[in-house]
């Protein structure tokens, strides 16, 4: 796994923030949204029947 994060930095993955110690939460999850499509938000479908 350790291999990998180089790559996904490279593609716009989070660097380790040092004044925190670690990766930023939202950005981590918007990275990840963007990746999957996710990024449009949802519709919610009205219910089928009369």
């Amino acid at each position: 796994m350790v291999t990998v994060i180089p790559q996904l930095e490279k593609k716009g993955f989070p660097r380790i923030d040092p004044l925190h110690d670690g990766r930023p939460v939202p950005l981590v999850k918007k990275f990840y949204d963007g990746c999957f499509g996710i990024t449009a938000g949802f519709n919610v479908a009205a219910p089928d029947g009369g």
